[in-house]
């Protein structure tokens, strides 16, 4: 399914309409009908689903079968789900198949007289390069949150994770490789989550901040609760008064909410058998006034909490929360690499350290 100088507009005086491209939200069927194999969206293609004057944004929804490991979904154009210019919520944007490719693509589902919407992005892995990086970012200044989460391949479907994911090990991983910066829109707050059936990594290198408006952030790894995850938080997040939360999931699917934020209910946890940590912090965390829950369980070889290590530069990693309050549950906080780091915390908020499990307390090493 192909979309070339396409103009789609379900654009309306009191509320937006739907665009279902592929198939329906998450995969929802239309009307009995199956879902595309291959979605493509030109450059110079226009899909329109907005509010005009009052009422929330629309859906637009560009899918291609996730559950099929062939599937690619291909965005390059312009989807577009604002709430009204007088009164009115954003939408809501999904891009989702086994590959998502979006690096151009331009997606706003922000609301000038309300709360911004969603892009949601649904592939089996996802890197999120400079190119991918650059997308996220310009709807993020927006005021459109956006949330990435990956499945797990099936490979029942008949091709291995190795095959169908070109670089990429088909875990169902969330690896961020340059930096996400929202440094436009003062004045509209927006939320970043990265949702992994597997682990979530922040690497050396890239970074995740806001310098206008407030950046919510959430990393939550192993959202199934099959304690396979792990989180790594290797290059600075400041959030310019957002919130930031990361942990995992107590059982598969649970959630919570936290200071307003839909979060796991439980630990990252590391992958056994694969050398990864709980949770390993080698870089900065600044929120200027928002508050910080870290959550770790156990890693592999019995190292169990937040692993710490100096950056490749030396530094020690640090988490300065201002007046926010910060969280930190876990059983041990330990060098794991020989650095002899050490962690440093500041905060004029409430500081709570916790274990990861109420009989903990005998085994809780700082």
């Amino acid at each position: 399914l192909e979309l070339t100088a396409a103009r789609l507009d379900a654009s309306g005086d009191a509320g937006g309409g739907s665009i279902y491209i592929g198939g329906g939200w998450q995969g929802a069927s239309i009307d009995g009908r199956l879902s595309a194999l291959t979605t493509r969206i030109s450059a110079d293609s226009v899909l329109n689903a907005s509010a005009l004057h009052t009422g929330n944004g629309g859906t637009i929804v560009a899918w291609s079968d996730i559950h099929n490991p062939e599937s690619n979904t291909t965005v390059s154009g312009t989807l577009t789900a604002q709430g009204g210019a007088q009164a009115g919520d954003g939408g809501r944007i999904e891009t989702s198949g086994a590959l998502v490719d979006i690096a151009t693509a331009r997606i706003n589902a922000s609301a000038p007289r309300g709360s911004g919407g969603l892009w949601l992005i649904d592939p089996y892995d996802y890197t999120i390069d400079s190119a991918a990086a650059g997308a996220i970012s310009g709807s993020l200044g927006g005021g459109t949150s956006v949330t990435v989460t990956t499945a797990v391949q099936n490979t029942t479907l008949g091709a291995s994770a190795a095959d169908s994911v070109p670089g990429g090990s088909g875990n169902g991983d969330i690896t961020v490789t340059a930096s996400i910066s929202k440094t436009a829109g003062p004045g509209l707050d927006a939320t970043l989550t990265l949702k992994a059936h597997r682990r979530v990594t922040v690497a050396t290198g890239s970074g995740i901040s806001s310098t206008s408006g407030k950046l919510n952030v959430v990393l939550w790894s192993d959202f199934d609760g099959t304690q396979d995850g792990g989180v790594a938080i290797d290059a600075p997040i400041s959030t310019n008064g957002g919130h930031l939360w990361a942990g995992g999931t107590a059982s598969g699917g649970g959630s919570s909410t936290w200071n307003g934020l839909t979060v796991g209910n439980g630990p990252s946890v590391g992958h056994q058998s694969a050398n990864h940590n709980a949770f390993d912090l080698s870089s900065s965390i600044n929120t200027a006034g928002g508050h910080t829950l870290l959550w770790a369980g156990t890693g592999n070889n019995s190292q169990n909490g937040i692993g710490i290590k100096k950056s490749a530069s030396l530094i020690d990693p640090s988490i300065n929360t201002g007046s926010g309050n910060l969280t930190l549950i876990a059983r041990s906080l330990y060098n794991w690499d020989g650095s002899n780091a050490t962690l440093g915390v500041s905060t004029t908020g409430t500081l709570t350290l916790a274990p990861d499990t109420a009989s903990a307390w005998s085994s809780f090493n700082w």
